[in-house]
Order: C-alpha cells, then sequence, then structure tokens
C-alpha cells in the first residue's frame, strides 16, 4: 500500500526545535566537545555551528574560562547549614546564660551560725607577700569548724607581655607560682565556698588554668565578679555579691565603689571588692527592702609593694582578709551579717556562737 502524498514530512522527521538558552547551556557544559553538545541538542554539528556564530556575533555567547580545574581539594569550610545551626545553638545558651544572671546559689548543710573569710588579692608568689600570715590563715579555715573561705582574686602575679620581665625581681618562676595556687587551693579543700578570677588570674587568658584547676573543687568560680545566695537548713537566706574590682572610687572611702551599688538598689547582705589594696567599711540599710548591705573593701597580703611606693599609693592596706559570720537564726537584721577585720578576734566569736 502506498503512503499518501501529504507534501509534509513525517513527525520522526521535523527539525528540532531549539531555543537561544538551551544552546548557551549545553555550550558551557559540554564547551569542549562539539559532538556531545549537538547530540544533547539533538540537532547537527552544522546547526549547532551556525546557532553558535549568531549567538557570538549578537554579544549573547558567555566567554569561556581558558583551563578548566579537573580536581580541586575539597573545601575544609564548615557547611553554611552547620554553621548558622551552631550559632543558633550557642545562641541558645548565651540566652540561657543571660536569664540566669551571675547568681550561684549555695546550700550550706551545717545548722547554726557560720563563718566567711574573704581573702584578699595573696600574691603569693610576689617578693613582698606575707606568705606566712596567709598560710595560717588557710590553716585556720581547715582547722576551724564552721568556717568557710572565699577568695577575691589576683592569686599570683602572673606576669604577662612586657611585665614579664618582673619575674626577675622575684625568686619564685612562674612554674612554681602556678605549684603554690594549686596547694593554697588544695589546703583549703571542701571549705572553699567561690572563687573570683582577678585581672592578674586572666592574664593567662579567660582563667586558664585557674578555669582548670578549679574543675576539681565544688566551688562557684567565676572571672570578675559573682552573686551567691547561702541557703541554710533554718530556712535563711543571705546573698553576698562578689566583684574583684568595683566601678567607682573616692577619696573618702575605699569601699565607694560597692557603697554605690548598694544605694542604687543591690540589696545583697554582703557587697565586697579586692583589687585595690586597701581597706574600707561601712553599712547601708535598704528601707525599701530592710537590707542591711556590708559593703566591704578587703586588703591584701602584699604588704610590701614597690609599685605603690614609687606612685605615692596612701598606705591603708589595715587587714589582708575580713571574716564575716552569719547567723542564719538571728531575728534582727542587724545581727544576721557581723563583720569582723580581726580574723582572729572574728574566730573566737564564731566559736562562742556555736558552742
Amino acid at each position: 500500500m502506498n503512503a499518501p502524498a501529504s507534501g509534509l514530512r513525517s513527525a520522526a522527521n521535523r527539525p528540532c526545535v531549539v531555543s537561544d538558552e538551551q544552546v548557551i547551556s549545553a555550550y558551557l557544559a559540554n564547551s569542549r566537545s562539539m559532538n556531545a553538545a549537538s547530540k544533547t541538542l539533538g540537532i547537527t554539528r552544522a546547526s549547532y555551528r551556525e546557532r553558535l556564530n549568531r549567538l557570538r556575533a549578537n554579544g549573547s555567547l558567555p566567554e569561556l574560562s581558558p583551563f578548566t580545574v579537573d580536581q580541586a581539594p575539597p573545601e575544609t569550610d564548615e557547611p553554611l547549614d552547620a554553621l548558622i545551626a551552631r550559632r543558633l545553638a550557642d545562641s541558645e545558651r548565651v540566652r540561657a546564660r543571660m536569664e540566669h544572671g551571675d547568681m550561684h546559689t549555695i546550700r550550706i548543710h551545717e545548722s547554726g551560725p557560720v563563718g566567711i573569710l574573704h581573702i584578699g588579692d595573696p600574691h603569693l608568689d610576689d617578693a613582698g607577700c606575707d606568705f606566712a600570715q596567709l598560710w595560717h590563715d588557710l590553716q585556720l579555715v581547715r582547722d576551724t569548724p564552721g568556717l568557710f573561705a572565699g577568695i577575691i582574686g589576683d592569686l599570683h602575679n602572673n606576669w604577662v607581655g612586657r611585665l614579664a620581665r618582673l619575674y626577675a625581681q622575684q625568686n619564685v618562676s612562674a612554674h612554681n607560682a602556678w605549684r603554690l595556687v594549686e596547694a593554697m587551693i588544695q589546703l583549703v579543700g571542701s571549705r572553699l565556698l567561690y572563687l573570683v578570677a582577678g585581672n592578674h588570674d586572666l592574664w593567662s587568658g579567660a582563667g586558664d588554668p585557674l578555669k582548670w584547676i578549679m574543675r576539681q573543687h565544688a566551688a562557684a568560680f567565676q572571672p570578675h565578679g559573682m552573686r551567691l545566695r547561702f541557703t541554710f537548713p533554718e530556712g535563711a537566706e543571705v546573698r553576698a555579691a562578689l566583684r574583684h574590682e568595683w566601678p567607682g572610687s573616692s577619696q573618702y572611702n575605699p569601699a565607694f565603689g560597692q557603697g554605690k551599688a548598694a544605694f542604687r538598689g543591690l540589696s545583697d547582705h554582703i557587697i565586697l571588692g579586692g583589687h585595690k589594696h586597701s581597706t574600707g567599711y561601712f553599712t547601708f540599710f535598704n528601707e525599701h527592702t530592710g537590707i542591711l548591705s556590708h559593703c566591704l573593701q578587703v586588703g591584701s597580703y602584699k604588704v610590701l609593694d614597690e609599685y605603690a611606693e614609687s606612685r605615692g599609693f596612701p598606705r591603708n592596706n589595715m587587714t589582708p582578709s575580713v571574716l564575716t559570720i552569719i547567723d542564719p537564726t538571728a531575728e534582727r537584721e542587724c545581727e544576721r551579717v557581723l563583720v569582723f577585720p580581726s580574723v582572729s578576734q572574728g574566730v573566737k566569736v564564731l566559736r562562742a556562737l556555736r558552742s
């Protein structure tokens, strides 16, 4: 049977209609093989070449790179999706930290009055440190029932950078200084309630290796400052705000910064700082909260200070530590916290109250 003489081409023989965008795409994907590009498009090599020339004449054909990298090393950058997910997780931790604040809750399991020896800047590797007094006070904490300790920062000189030259002026090396720091913390042991890292401690970088030493102890540890909430079996609660250095100063009272914080609404029973190697104390009663704040500036065990002498700083380092007695059974606010610049006298009163 003869095919109808329609004069039209069959569907199989009709020319393929290819857009300019398809030609450009095939050109970029198969730039080095005209056969592959024409087969991809389903047209002849001549048609493909003609289309390329026309697009090139119109300026529509992009330039090809004169070289090709077949095997580039794999990327080491973290994938962007993973990076964003990690940053979101970091943000959640920051948010939780900010919502919690700087407050540490410490439950005291011993009944009756307890004492806290707030140790001023030890600088235990310095030639001017009264090391005998420091070690005596640490042993007193260890051996006195009901007595705890806290350290307000600057455990040693930790000279870094251009100040490292000052190691030539002391007979304790940097290595041995860290050994003494660890021995000091171990001597107090489980009686250590808190440790604030001061500016000298942080010169190592974010508190290391002090941060690693403190991981072995239950004490609250924080750079710069913290707040503590003490709870007692009797149901009482006493709060303490502790900073290595408080903003604000006055020639009339070294504890001015602590007092300013109380005046501006920090309603804690103990507001204490160090850093200045000077002693100061006054009280502030908040009539709105009924809290009596004891604003304390504790001195330093560094009793000889060539830098202070050269600058003419006043000698106001009356006591290197202060002992506070907390009586959870006190009925009057003025009896809840007692302050003793004299450690020996404070220990006598503590023993009498606990007996």
